[in-house]
């Protein structure tokens, strides 16, 4: 579901989709990313078609990676599915790509390691449930983006 004032949006957010994400760090974003004055708001994944979260929640997208504009917010959401991403040539290469003109990156839970594939990660906040997570990405690798700040 994508959300959408009656003029230009003011602000383009996409929210990228992929198996696996946890649910939660995905729709208290969007409640709030979706409330914004003039903002459109993308669901995007690869292709239109429903993408199973981690608990097996289907979320279907609006947005394929095919047909999406450039965001001024770039949001990656956390859950265990990013492990795999992580080898996903095609979500890699669009992540570079879309990261490129954002004018912010953010992500819910450190644990997508953005700074693997070269995106610096600006903003992140990280929910009790996730640091009840053990072996996050960046806290294997010992990683810090630029500008990272955990709330």
């Amino acid at each position: 579901m994508s959300t959408q004032s009656q003029s230009t949006p003011a602000l383009v957010v996409g929210m990228l989709l992929f198996p696996g994400l946890t649910l939660l760090d995905l729709a208290g974003p969007y409640e709030v990313f979706s409330r914004m004055p003039k903002a459109r708001v993308h669901l995007v994944a690869a292709r239109i078609e429903p993408i199973s979260s981690e608990k097996g929640v289907p979320i279907t997208p609006d947005t394929s990676f095919d047909d999406a504009p450039s965001f001024d917010i770039l949001f990656v959401p956390g859950g265990p599915g990013q492990l795999q991403v992580m080898e996903d040539d095609r979500f890699l290469s669009f992540l570079r790509e879309k990261s490129q003109a954002a004018r912010l990156i953010t992500s819910v839970c450190e644990d997508i390691a953005l700074p693997l594939i070269g995106v610096t990660l600006i903003y992140s906040v990280c929910s009790a449930h996730s640091r009840s997570r053990s072996g996050s990405l960046l806290t294997v690798t010992g990683l810090r983006a630029p500008g990272f700040r955990r709330v």
